[in-house]
């Protein structure tokens, strides 16, 4: 093999090479997020718990969604889901109300 050759390939496989780090970085940056998700929702997102004392009667989901409606007035429950790491736990995702403009 010639030096011309090498000098061939050695550039052929250093741009190949950039092209294909570019979108292995696109892909570790966008899967962080689905890794991180938990970690990303606790920074990012507002979390208010209330504390129960033990042996307080279980309500209905009717029930917490009224109350959830009495504190957050100004803000509509999206859908109510059960943690999966603590089952006595009940979160109630609420956003603001959307405006339709006629």
């Amino acid at each position: 093999m010639n030096i011309r050759t090498a000098k061939r390939w050695f550039l052929w496989h250093k741009w190949t090479s950039l092209v294909c780090t570019v979108f292995l970085l696109m892909l570790c940056l966008t899967g962080l997020p689905l890794i991180f998700h938990e970690e990303l929702d606790g920074l990012l997102e507002k979390q208010v718990a209330a504390e129960i004392p033990e042996g307080t009667r279980k309500l209905s989901l009717d029930s917490l969604a009224v109350l959830a409606g009495q504190q957050y007035p100004a803000e509509k429950i999206r859908y109510i889901f059960w943690d999966e790491k603590d089952e006595n736990k009940i979160l109630f995702d609420l956003a603001a109300p959307t405006r339709c403009s006629s």
